[in-house]
Formats: structure tokens, sequence, C-alpha cells
């Protein structure tokens, strides 16, 4: 198991410890409800170098990148960025990534543990173009969430950054070191990625810490970020979606670019819209009770089944139980009531659009 050059930075300040993509991370510092409540609020901050990085360059490389996306990455211009997805020939997810234009090259953020299989997967489609790729194994990300994540980061920097859109950002000089900042709106509310060399990391985020009082900076922990990404209805690879799930269902469509042309797994992307034969959909589900159901827990309508949860949480704000679950299309009607299996237990809910209306 991996732990983060930050370990003894993190325990120093009271992080109890859990095991998050084979990484040894902070589950929560104080509580998790606190966090919650300083993230809402103000600004929060958490170590996410579980993220791999992967820079692609040559004089091919944005044809090559084209030809594998399903995002239109040609007239992106340098310091602007996009979601996108690499598909495989059946039109699944390999992953769901962040990609950066930098001037002569892309470099991608890629899911946790999944670079080397996203690196091979580029390879695969060099035949003889001029396109050559690099594991960033040197590099660390760190992200501030909260409506006053931009005030604080531009106080801090002297640098605007809430006129960034999501995934473009700024490089900028930061003692001796750079560090590219990038917009991030998974979570429904401003956040920023920081990402720079693993050796300005500690550094970096001791500066953050101390310099975030004045703004009441929290650092936080992965329970409290699950709960956040959960309630936004944000997919992370290896629990929402994998590469037995197409964009479609896994509710990518907005990372789906129709009119770009070709690209491996286009033409099943394509028809799934076009028919509408998408067979199942990832929903919200509100539950009731204190009982939290299990990943995988079946789902059932009318005693019918009809999917599977594969993430849940505690929400803070709406005081009640949250999951997200893949459930299939003839099923899916807003408020439905549903029963959750989890062993010997039913757990009734219901249906709701994403993101949860919290």
């Amino acid at each position: 198991m991996q732990t983060s050059i930050l370990f003894e930075n993190q325990k120093s300040l009271g992080a109890e410890f859990g095991e998050f993509y084979n990484w040894q991370l902070p589950k929560f510092y104080t509580s998790v409800a606190e966090e919650y409540a300083a993230v809402k609020k103000g600004v929060a901050l958490i170590d996410r170098s579980y993220f791999e990085q992967i820079r692609i360059f040559g004089n091919d490389h944005i044809d090559l990148l084209h030809r594998l996306t399903t995002n239109e990455v040609r007239t992106l211009k340098t310091g602007e960025g996009q979601i996108n997805i690499f598909t495989n020939e059946k039109g699944r997810i390999v992953d769901r990534v962040s990609l950066f234009k930098f001037e002569q090259e892309m470099r991608l953020l890629i899911s946790a543990g999944n670079s080397k299989k996203v690196s091979d997967w580029i390879e695969k489609y060099v035949f003889i173009e001029d396109v050559k790729t690099e594991m960033l194994s040197n590099t660390g990300l760190l992200s501030i969430f909260g409506p006053k994540s931009s005030e604080f980061l531009s106080n801090l920097f002297n640098v605007k950054f809430d006129d960034l859109l999501d995934c473009h950002f700024k490089e900028i000089d930061w003692s001796n070191h750079t560090v590219q900042i990038a917009r991030v709106d998974e979570l429904g509310f401003p956040g920023f990625n920081l990402i720079t060399e693993e050796s300005a990391l500690d550094k970096l985020w001791d500066n953050l810490i101390k310099q975030g009082s004045q703004f009441d900076l929290k650092p936080m922990g992965e329970e409290t970020y699950e709960t956040l990404r959960i309630e936004s209805g944000w997919p992370v690879y290896g629990k929402d979606f994998d590469e037995e799930i197409n964009p479609h269902e896994a509710n990518m469509r907005p990372f789906i670019n129709f009119d770009k042309g070709c690209y491996i797994g286009q033409e099943v992307v394509a028809r799934l819209d076009t028919y509408e034969k998408v067979q199942k959909y990832l929903m919200g589900i509100v539950l009731e009770g204190e009982t939290q159901p299990n990943r995988k827990d079946s789902i059932f309508i009318d005693d019918k089944e009809v999917g599977y949860i594969t993430s849940v949480t505690h929400s803070f704000d709406s005081g009640k139980n949250i999951a997200l679950g893949s459930v299939r299309t003839k099923f899916i009607k807003e408020e439905a009531k549903v029963q959750v299996r989890s062993g010997e237990k039913e757990i009734s809910g219901r249906l709701v659009k994403l993101p949860f209306e919290i």
C-alpha cells in the first residue's frame, strides 16, 4: 500500500487513516461532519496525489488523441482543458480523464491505478505516427474546494482564478517551482486542482494550511470528499463505472462530441444515442432509515430486480442516507419507490435525478 509524501504532515494534523485506491490516506481529520460544513461554507484542502499523469507529445499526438477519445481535442488552445473519455471497440469506458493542452503536448490526469492501462491503450494505436507517452511519476496533486476557493487562491498567489472555465488552467511560479492550477467543477461548486513537483508538495501543503487560516480552511479526508461527490452525482472509476459500462450509462453524455467524427467506439456510442438503446443509467436514490446498503446490493421495484448500488453515503444537509445506483432504463421514473436488499434487510427508498437536490 502506498503512502503520500504528506503522511507525516497529515498525521500531525490529527488525520485518521484508511485504505483508498490502494493508498493509505486520511479518512478525516476532525470529523466528516465538520469538514463537510467547512467545504460548503468556506474552503477545504485535500491531498489527491493518487491521481496519475501521462504526458503525450510528438507531431501527431493531437490527431491520435482525436481518434481515441469522445470529446473534441483539436480546437483546444494552450491553457484550456476538458473532461474526455477513452472508449474501447465496444464503446465502453477505458477511463475518464482530465485533459490539459500545453504548447507542445497534452497531459492527462488519470484515475487512480489506471495510468499503465491508459498508456498501453494509447501505445496500441501508435503505428507510424510521431507520438510518445511518458508517465509523470514525480508529481503530486492537492485540491481546494469551496465557495471561497477562488478568492483564497487569488489572495495567496496574486493571480485571478475566477475567470477559469472547467479544466482550464494557469501555470504560476511559486517558490522556485511551477504550479499548475486547474478549475474543477465535479462537486457542483468551485474547486481547483494544484499540480506540482512531488518535491514541493509538503511545502505547498504547509503554506496552504498556514495561509488558509484567515479563510477558515480545513483539511479534508476521503470520506468527506466521497459524501460530496455522491451528492453531486460524480461517478468514479472502479465504483460507478468501469470497462463494462458505456459513457451513456455513467451519465457522461456532456463529455461526448457527436459531431467530431470517428474514434474508437464511436459507432456504438452514437448508435446507442440515436436509437435510444441505452439499457441503464446511473441514478440517485434517497434512502429511508439509518441502515446503509453495501455496494452491489440489488435494487428492486415492484419485486423486480432492476439494478444495483454503486456508492452510498450519509448526506449531512438532508439528514438522509443517499446512494448512486445503476438502474435499468425501462424502470426509471423519478420518485419511483425502490427496495434495496442488503443481506437479510430491505431498505426503502426513492429514485431521484442527479445531482441530488440537497
